[in-house]
């Protein structure tokens, strides 16, 4: 017996959509008196299917500009919000990319948790640039600043968050090792960008001290 479901079900959905499209179009036709339509178990993630992607790149937009109102809002520099910005999209990109080669198709579990690791992965980047925002003399004396004052603080949050889904690899739960995959891989990702990519960014083209 084939097991079915959003995460697992065969065929794939380049041919079994076109496929549930041609019956909902055979049945449209028809031209039957009273309301008419196909239905099936299955048919419910296949719908599903048919409008994941379009609703994660809505969801991703909505979070993205949320995010960003936010930092400029907290940050009032236009360009360090751009900066952490490009931090966020970054480890999005990366994160997305790697979960392609780990298995990790895009369901309602993967959608939800990649809206997630939007707001989760701002957190690495935004609070260097406030401690750059806020520090005295030059970009480079100023990135320093940031990352002694706070670079500690970002690394005990990331390693805590990840001991936090360490354990979910090991449940048999496809739900536990997504969770567990998106999560850990913004982690190692956010951190990087964080640490590493935001603070060459600002020493070179960081704004002026005030």
């Amino acid at each position: 017996e084939t097991a079915y479901g959003m995460s697992s079900s065969l065929p794939y959905p380049p041919e079994y959509l076109p496929a549930k499209a041609a019956v909902d179009q055979i049945i449209k036709d028809s031209n039957i008196s009273t309301k008419a339509f196909a239905t099936s178990p299955i048919y419910q993630a296949w719908e599903t299917d048919s409008i994941i992607s379009l609703e994660l790149w809505r969801n991703l937009a909505l979070a993205l500009l949320v995010v960003g109102v936010v930092s400029f809002t907290m940050l009032g520099d236009f360009s360090l919000c751009l900066m952490v910005m490009a931090c966020v999209m970054l480890t999005l990109v990366d994160l997305v990319g790697t979960l392609h080669f780990w298995d990790v198709t895009i369901d309602v579990i993967s959608c939800v948790n990649i809206v997630l690791a939007t707001g989760l992965c701002v957190d690495y980047s935004v609070h260097i640039a406030h401690a750059f925002s806020v520090a005295e003399g030059s970009r480079i004396e100023r990135t320093k600043a940031a990352l002694v004052n706070l670079g500690p603080a970002i690394v005990n949050g990331g390693v805590t968050t990840f001991l936090a889904v360490i354990i979910l690899p090991f449940s048999q739960s496809h739900v536990f090792q997504t969770f567990f995959k998106i999560f850990g891989l913004t982690v190692i990702y956010g951190v990087f960008h964080g640490l590493v990519f935001l603070p060459a960014l600002l020493s070179t083209f960081g704004p002026n001290s005030s």
